[in-house]
C-alpha cells in the first residue's frame, strides 16, 4: 500500500519572537491569521498552514534547510521591488524543479533567519 500524499499540511516554526515573525509573514507574504491559541499561532498560507510557536532560548541546531511557499503568478519585478520595499534579504530567480515541474524561483530569509523559497504556481 502506498500513501497518496496530497500536499503540504502544516509547518511548524520555532520563534524567539512571535510578533515580528506574525508581522512579516502576514504583512510581507500576506498570510493571515488561521487561529491563535496561548501556545501557537497558525498562518494560512494558501491551502496550508504556518505554525508560529514561541521557544526561548531557540535549539542551537535546526535540521530545516528551506520550505517552498507556492505564489500566484506576478512579474518578477514586481516581486523583487515589494521584498526590497519591505527590506526581504533575497537571492536571485534561478531555475528549480519543484512539485509542478521546472520554473524559476528565489530564496528569501524571515526575520528569524529561516530560508523560504518563493515559486509561482504553475500558471506561469
Amino acid at each position: 500500500m502506498n500513501i497518496n500524499l496530497q500536499g503540504l499540511d502544516h509547518i511548524v516554526l520555532l520563534c524567539a519572537d512571535p510578533l515580528v515573525m506574525e508581522r512579516f509573514y502576514v504583512d510581507v507574504l500576506g498570510c493571515s491569521v488561521a487561529r491563535r491559541t496561548v501556545s501557537l499561532l497558525q498562518l494560512r498560507a494558501g491551502t496550508a498552514l504556518i505554525d508560529l510557536k514561541p521557544a526561548t532560548p531557540l535549539p542551537v541546531e535546526s535540521r530545516l534547510d528551506h520550505f517552498c511557499l507556492q505564489y500566484q503568478p506576478m512579474s518578477e519585478s514586481a516581486l523583487l521591488a515589494h521584498l526590497d520595499a519591505h527590506k526581504v534579504p533575497r537571492g536571485e530567480f534561478e531555475s528549480r524543479f519543484g512539485a509542478q515541474g521546472q520554473g524559476l524561483s528565489l530564496y528569501i530569509q524571515d526575520p528569524e533567519g529561516n530560508r523560504i523559497e518563493l515559486k509561482p504556481s504553475s500558471g506561469a
